[in-house]
């Protein structure tokens, strides 16, 4: 089997993702000729969250010598998001993710003909997650599938079109109402899964039918959502690579707002909202517990191989956070992000930073390469570990002195001595109001950890 590939960039790993894609399309890929056959623009993609329906339709036997034609419909629900294909060079492009006000900018994308079918063939990689999009594109359209390996066989279906600026279709334009403001939120009114009601703020900004915000929950927030209001429906929708939202609600006499929220494929319940600007969720620095009065004591493998431990000589005698995280949760990317910002701009600062990573990946080798990546590509200026396999009996059993592990992140503030001196559950990030008040309080607790 043969690869020619016109990409200098592109690394063997994602050479060795398409295998999978050349053995279903049953040929060898030629990569042996140019990006400009992917038109540059807006695109309007689809994930199809239940799939096409397929179907058999009989056709008039006169015509179709009794052959029945399969045909496929589309699935009820379906998730839409825009993207943009950007030539940087005409050789090489990128595809930018729009979700509100945030672009995810993909430089990693593998572009071929397979000579077997003449069809051209695509994998879009989300190196930050390990999750790729497979297509054959064809004349301004997609066609395939979006794949997260690290959750098994899991694919959605997947399509897009050339030259759609709209993410939903909006059929009436005139709104029953403005849906700008604060909105107190209720998920898991209808559960199928056992879990309890989980209390959230929405936050809406509305102008025409056109409608972006966010939900704040206690443990985080749903990021940079987009989408209408039309008539009396609303729908919102994200997708970054790893995380696919789609929230569709109808707007009622009484004011409240009732729909369902769907996470991909595996995940659905029911939420409410009712416009409330006083509302407010417990305060993130109340939610956790410290039960034990003792210095943390751990020694975890490091994204470049060392293992680490807070008795290491650059964290004695420093104030150090410490960051639970993992590489698949959205809000801790934000929170990464935020770190990384923070302290490139505070070089000066004693105060050590550890991330502590808890991953799906059954393999030890396989996650510490994940975390190097990840680590490269958000630009970490400290360290990032390898805590264990995601659960939260693991994550509280390296931190005995926590009573639990209520989020992913949750963010613990070690004094000189390295006792644990405050400790805050969740982050709301750039897309929430909460964001600015986040910022002025840890400046606050760095101030706090770093004296005598």
């Amino acid at each position: 089997m043969c690869i020619k590939s016109t990409i200098s960039y592109l690394k063997s790993k994602f050479i060795l993702a398409l295998i999978p894609l050349i053995l279903l399309m049953g040929g060898c890929l030629s990569f042996d000729h140019t990006y400009e056959q992917l038109p540059p623009g807006m695109w309007r993609g689809v994930l199809y969250l239940d799939g096409r329906v397929e179907k058999i339709i009989p056709f008039e036997k006169k015509l179709y010598n009794k052959q029945d034609v399969m045909k496929y419909q589309p699935g009820k629900h379906q998730l839409p998001f825009l993207f943009e294909v950007k030539y940087l060079e005409p050789d090489s492009f990128v595809i930018v993710i729009h979700n509100g006000e945030e672009r995810i900018v993909l430089d990693q994308v593998t572009y071929g003909r397979d000579p077997m079918t003449a069809r051209d063939t695509l994998l879009i990689a989300f190196p930050l997650y390990d999750t790729y999009i497979h297509a054959v594109h064809d004349q301004g359209m997609m066609e395939g599938y979006w794949e997260v390996p690290a959750r098994g066989d899991y694919k959605i279906e997947f399509d897009a079109q050339y030259g759609k600026k709209s993410r939903f279709e909006v059929k009436n334009a005139h709104p029953v109402a403005d849906l700008t403001g604060k909105w107190k939120t209720r998920f898991g009114i209808e559960d199928s899964t056992g879990k309890s009601i989980e209390y959230a703020i929405g936050e809406f900004r509305q102008q025409g039918s056109h409608l972006t915000g966010t939900f704040m929950t206690e443990t985080g927030d749903y990021r940079y959502l987009e989408g209408v209001v039309d008539g009396d429906q609303m729908r919102l929708s994200a997708f970054d690579g790893l995380h696919a939202f789609l929230f569709e609600a109808r707007l009622y006499g009484d004011g409240s707002l009732q729909g369902t929220f769907r996470s991909g494929k595996h995940y659905t319940t029911q939420w409410d909202a009712v416009h409330d600007e006083e509302f407010e969720l417990r305060d993130p620095d109340t939610l956790t517990k410290v039960v034990r009065e003792l210095p943390l004591e751990f020694r975890f493998p490091a994204s470049d191989g060392r293992r680490v431990s807070l008795e290491d000589p650059p964290f004695q005698g420093k104030p150090v956070i410490i960051q639970i995280m993992g590489t698949w949760c959205p809000n801790c990317r934000d929170e990464s992000a935020f770190l990384a910002e923070y302290f490139k701009a505070h070089p000066s600062s004693d105060v050590q930073v550890i991330a502590t990573a808890f991953e799906k990946y059954e393999d030890t080798t396989r996650a510490l390469q994940h975390l190097q990546l990840y680590k490269e590509r958000m630009g970490m200026p400290y360290t990032l570990v390898l805590g264990g396999k995601l659960s939260r009996d693991a994550a509280i059993q390296a931190f005995p002195q926590l009573n639990h592990i209520m989020s992913y992140p949750t963010m613990l503030y070690l004094d000189r001595t390295h006792r644990i001196r405050f400790v805050h559950t969740g982050f709301s990030g750039p897309a929430t109001s909460a964001y600015p008040e986040f910022k002025r309080d840890f400046e606050e607790k760095v101030k706090e950890i770093s004296k005598p």
